[in-house]
């Protein structure tokens, strides 16, 4: 009887977590929650650490290795600096009704929102933020938000500025917002890593009314290797209209740099993807595929909203080699006044490698610029110099581009075939394989055969391991 008696109560301790031994549970996981009211221990959901302080702080070698489940409420600004112990990660997870850790005393109301307010900083390596979900729109439903919004600040939202090299850090499915506001006050970036930082993913993700860059990645040098953005919404650059200033959605000099299946709406000056960090950074290796450029009408209208010319891949002083590619992208809504390098900016010193995109209500860029297997759709307004190009100004190719919707960037009907190209370009975002109906179409999105309903989501919870 005794023996039983002891087993229950270990099993009621561990549930709680008012016997626990080691970092928080004693099993690798601490609990935050803003509302908890228990004795702070991070040792359960009753027990929670109120915000990343106390028994739940992450400056301390403490915090490696353990999995920090945060719900739903307000915190301050997030700290990470732990120092490194080898390899060991910290990881901080938003929570869902589905995953929310081991603790028994879960309640599905902790579900929800938590909000990081105020400039948050990363600086050591081996960091995972994960809020494991968003909504289908790509711009709801975080579990983690990182935000500026009203606050003057020339900083940034989330990331660090030094003098190391950092490595190994994971943002999924993140919203970062800037604060939202016109004036060189608010002139701030918003993830940003400085000077050089190594295997930084940014994937399912919603970015947006930043101050000036989105992502800031190094300055006046080589940033690092390699650089992945996907599955990502950026939206709105250089919202402050900073005096002076140039804007884009990812100002990266790092080497072996990704940019695909996300979307950029309404971005403008300098471009979405440039090297414009001063000085002359020596670099390799730019992708950029299967994404969604736009600007939606009123954004195109208003005349302050000028495009740099600098290229959506934008280059400048650089010395550059390897490959730059500019693949199966819809390029959608430019009002440009004159006429404005619209892929590749021309100083560019070595060869770029464009095919297989969808032009439509863009007016003005360089025939030069269009690239081979173009298709030219709706209210162009320009023309195509390369091979294969498809013009068609009288035919919508966009099912309901207006919507400015995922959805609405599909196309109503084929494309004329674009170059077959081998893997990793032959999907788009929602993981159709290019040609599934018989015809690989150009632009980001594929029709699917005809035998296939709505096509697979993309993967939403991949672990990406680079070896070094």
């Amino acid at each position: 009887m005794r023996k039983f008696l002891v087993l229950s109560a270990l099993l009621l301790f561990s549930a709680v977590g008012t016997l626990a031994v080691g970092n928080c549970d004693g099993l690798n996981s601490c609990y935050v929650r803003a509302a908890a009211g228990g004795t702070g221990t991070g040792a359960s959901w009753t027990n929670a650490c109120t915000d990343f302080t106390g028994a739940c702080a992450l400056n301390t070698t403490a915090a490696r290795g353990t999995t920090y489940w945060v719900a739903t409420g307000s915190y301050s600004s997030l700290s990470v600096s732990a120092a490194d112990t080898g390899t060991t990660p910290i990881t901080i997870n938003g929570v869902t009704t589905s995953s929310h850790g081991s603790a028994g005393d879960w309640n599905n109301a902790f579900a929800g929102q938590a909000v990081f307010s105020g400039q948050s900083s990363i600086t050591t390596d081996y960091v995972s933020i994960n809020g494991q979900t968003r909504g289908s729109d790509w711009q709801s439903g975080y579990t983690i938000k990182f935000t500026l919004n009203g606050q003057a600040s020339t900083g940034f939202v989330i990331g660090r500025s030094g003098s190391s090299t950092l490595t190994n850090w994971t943002l999924d499915y993140v919203e970062i917002e800037g604060s939202h506001a016109v004036g060189d006050a608010y002139a701030s970036n918003g993830f940003q890593c400085y000077p050089t930082c190594n295997n930084i993913r940014i994937a399912h993700s919603w970015l947006h009314h930043v101050g000036v860059d989105i992502v800031s990645m190094g300055y006046g040098g080589n940033s690092g290797s390699p650089h992945t953005y996907e599955y990502d919404w950026f939206a709105y650059a250089g919202y402050s209209r900073l005096s002076g200033g140039h804007f884009q959605a990812i100002d990266d000099t790092g080497s072996n740099v990704t940019v695909r299946y996300s979307l950029f709406q309404n971005i403008i000056n300098s471009g979405v993807l440039t090297d414009a960090s001063g000085g002359t950074p020596t670099f390799s290796n730019r992708y950029f595929y299967g994404n969604i450029v736009f600007w939606d009408a009123a954004f195109a209208s208003d005349l302050s909203a000028t495009f740099g010319g600098n290229g959506i891949v934008g280059f400048f002083g650089e010395t550059f080699s390897g490959t730059a590619a500019f693949y199966n992208n819809t390029i959608v809504g430019f009002n440009l006044t004159n006429t404005r390098t619209c892929v590749i900016s021309p100083g560019f010193n070595f060869p770029a490698i464009i095919q297989n995109n969808l032009w439509e209500h863009t007016t003005n860029c360089n025939p030069s610029q269009i690239g081979d297997y173009a298709t030219l759709g709706a209210g162009s307004g320009t023309s195509g110099s390369g091979s294969n190009t498809q013009t068609a100004t009288s035919t919508e190719f966009l099912s309901n581009w207006s919507a400015f919707s995922i959805a609405g960037f599909g196309l109503s009907s084929n494309t004329n075939a674009g170059n077959t190209l081998s893997s990793p370009y032959n999907a788009d975002m929602l993981g159709v394989t290019r040609g599934a109906n018989g015809t690989w179409n150009r632009g980001a999105l594929q029709i699917p055969s005809a035998s296939s309903s709505q096509p697979p989501a993309a993967p939403q919870s991949l672990l990406v391991v680079n070896v070094q």
